[in-house]
């Protein structure tokens, strides 16, 4: 059976790519709090400009602050180790990986549209970088998906199948080599919202069910697992199991690094739970 793709399903996939960039910039934060170092600014000047770890610990610090200028600093740092053709290597590969998540970073954090897809597309191309020196790198996987991602959101619609196809096949590869439990459930968060949210033909209820699941496996302290789950079963027709996972959202206790993602969780829930009386 054939379908075109319509002006309607066009914006149904905007907007579905869109919610899928939210919830994950949403989570990646969350990880940063979760995994973060926040160190002290004043100790810069004692740190070597060349060592990961400072450079790690200044990212985690620069985007649970919100600092975009600092954010834009520490990727002019990390620029300057690949030279003006931006090679990346064995050698630096750890800061190459650093250096896809801050123009990630970046790009969420632009209002002008063209400013965006060039961080995004920064991203995208240190990423591609990365699975070419490692093709078992997850966290290079990680970060072409995500790119691509927010990219399918400003090209037409033959180019969006195109995208998606490629973004398929980088969050399989994420998912297949990312080690951190952590990332790797985020993965299959984002796995399953591209399965659940699109119009047909591009999404697979039963597919995005199997993701969600895992990612409330691999991370089952995280409330936003339940509440996709919980859309997930309303999309199914099943009010009841709908419910009930919008109310284990309200009934969970959240670790304190999920707080404040746990806050908008509780009242994404409400509005539903509201609504289904």
């Amino acid at each position: 059976m054939n379908r075109k793709f319509n002006s309607q399903d066009n914006v149904s996939h905007n907007k579905a790519m869109k919610t899928l960039v939210i919830v994950l910039v949403v989570l990646l934060s969350i990880i940063s709090f979760a995994q973060g170092n926040q160190g002290s600014q004043g100790n810069q000047t004692n740190v070597n400009v060349q060592n990961y770890e400072y450079y790690k610990a200044q990212l985690k610090q620069w985007i649970i602050a919100d600092d975009s200028k600092a954010l834009m600093t520490l990727a002019t740092q990390l620029e300057k180790i690949f030279g003006s053709e931006q090679k990346v290597d064995k050698s630096n590969i750890k800061h190459a990986e650093l250096l896809a998540e801050v123009y990630f970073e970046l790009s969420n954090r632009q209002s002008a549209v063209e400013k965006k897809k060039s961080y995004c597309e920064l991203s995208l191309n240190i990423a591609k970088k990365i699975i070419t020196v490692d093709d078992e790198d997850g966290y290079g996987y990680y970060f072409a998906a995500m790119s691509t991602a927010t990219l399918i959101n400003y090209v037409n619609v033959f180019e969006k199948l195109s995208l998606l196809n490629e973004f398929d096949g980088y969050m399989t590869k994420a998912i297949a080599y990312l080690d951190d439990r952590v990332y790797k459930g985020l993965a299959y968060l984002g796995f399953g919202i591209r399965y659940m949210t699109p119009p047909w033909p591009l999404n697979n209820l039963d597919k995005a069910f199997d993701y969600i699941t895992k990612a409330v496996e691999l991370v089952p302290e995280y409330s936003g697992g339940y509440l996709q789950l919980g859309y997930l079963y309303e999309k199914r027709g099943d009010k009841d199991k709908a419910k009930e996972m919008f109310e284990k959202v309200l009934s969970m206790d959240s670790p304190k690094e999920f707080a404040k993602a746990h806050k908008e969780n509780v009242t994404l829930a409400k509005e539903k739970l509201s609504k289904m009386k």
